[in-house]
């Protein structure tokens, strides 16, 4: 690949390799690339960090790859048909690109959650199941972008749906943090709790899940470094940015080596079952607030923290999703008794080494130069939620200036990952 031997010698350990950034290999896309044929996927992030789209070139041998070390089926292979006892709903949107959805024969079946129809054809298969070679075969699993979990239970919440009956054994979501509010009302619509992953469009196919041993994540299919946030050097315990690099073959024609992810973690420890180090995802470091604490970085206030914070608040203004704008704009469903989007804020530590202040603007649903009242009362619960949340405040002496906006201000689709 043109980048990397162009800068490492032959022979090279990873530690001789240079950390890569997102913009380094956007701005040098095809010096990145070792692709032998042409390729199967362009692969998008959803743009929720800034203007910038990321895009990553992916084929099928490396989806097959992943597949079949974490499934152990070989290549093409697929249960027999009358082996499947139940499939599994992959409820998508678009925002990623046109991507693989699923290996050939899996009992995996994607549909899209833009319209009435897509959401009347969600219902009609959890509830009646998929009737094929003469059996009724029953939905056990659902997967889709927590951001669709979000609308799914605004949906059945006012539109009268029968979850029920759902008997589904399992969900997964994936794309965003989900706090602890809505932890409990996926659980109260699913009857399970969802298990969140947490991955990179530029690893896709290689998402690190939490661990049935030790309960953190960790990757499988891809290898994880976890370097200070002051100096990029090492270490092995506390709070660190996430360093990934590609593995073959679940990576061939794009491989990232040491890219730098700008995700803060905290380092749970060594699991027993992998061998692997388990981690904490925290948020994105443009997004957070890290000081130094006996020698070592300690994450004062995360991305997630806000999150959580912002989830139990009323008069935040949220953004609305594609799928939530046209199921309810485009047909007659009464509004929601929640939020369905997520919050709107930005964060600036730029005067925190000076003087300890913390500045952390919020869209809110009213005019805070109007309503000063409303303004205060939020400021009030805002200050006294993220107290509980981030006790590390309080211990560093922080000052947390929040101010309020009028939505629509920051004009940019802020999103936590996860």
């Amino acid at each position: 690949m043109p980048f990397y031997r162009e800068r490492v010698r032959p022979g090279a350990v990873l530690d001789d390799f240079p950390l890569v950034e997102r913009d380094a290999v956007e701005r040098d896309f095809p010096r990145f690339l070792a692709a032998t044929r042409f390729p199967d996927f362009l692969v998008m992030s959803g743009g929720t960090t800034g203007h910038v789209v990321n895009a990553t070139i992916r084929n099928e041998e490396e989806y097959d790859a992943a597949h079949r070390y974490l499934t152990g089926y070989p290549a093409g292979g697929a249960p027999a048909l009358e082996e499947i006892e139940r499939f599994g709903l992959d409820v998508y949107f678009n925002t990623n690109g046109y991507t693989r959805r699923k290996p050939k024969g899996w009992p995996l079946l994607s549909v899209p959650l833009e319209r009435q129809a897509h959401v009347d054809l969600i219902t009609r298969m959890l509830v009646d199941g998929f009737e094929l070679g003469g059996r009724v075969l029953p939905v056990g699993y659902l997967q889709a972008q927590n951001a669709l979990h979000r609308v799914l239970a605004g949906y059945y919440t006012v539109a009268g749906g029968t979850p029920d009956s759902f008997r589904l054994d399992s969900v997964f979501g994936y794309g965003s943090h989900v706090s602890r509010v809505w932890q409990e009302r996926l659980r109260a619509l699913w009857g399970t709790d969802v298990v969140t992953s947490y991955g990179l469009c530029e690893f896709v196919g290689a998402n690190a899940a939490p661990c049935a041993t030790c309960g953190a994540l960790h990757y499988l299919t891809a290898w994880q470094e976890f370097l200070s946030p002051f100096d990029l050097s090492p270490v092995e315990t506390g709070d660190a940015v996430l360093v990934l690099t590609s593995l073959v073959p679940f990576v061939t024609v794009q491989p990232r080596i040491r890219y730098l992810t700008r995700d803060l973690v905290t380092i749970v420890g060594e699991c027993e079952a992998t061998g692997l180090v388990g981690f904490r995802f925290r948020g994105r470091e443009a997004f957070s607030i890290v000081a130094e604490r006996d020698g070592a970085a300690q994450v004062l206030l995360s991305e997630v923290d806000l999150l959580e914070v912002l989830d139990r608040l009323d008069g935040v203004h949220a953004h609305r999703h594609p799928a939530e704008i046209q199921l309810w704009d485009d047909g007659e469903l009464p509004p929601p008794p929640f939020r369905l989007g997520l919050p709107q804020f930005v964060v600036d530590g730029s005067r925190f080494a000076a003087d300890g202040t913390i500045g952390i603007r919020v869209e809110v649903g009213f005019d805070p130069e109007v309503d000063r009242s409303a303004a205060r009362r939020f400021e009030s619960a805002f200050l006294e939620l993220l107290g509980a949340e981030a006790p590390a405040l309080e211990a560093c002496d922080a000052r947390v200036a929040v101010e309020p906006i009028p939505p629509g201000t920051l004009r940019r689709p802020v999103k936590t990952s996860a």
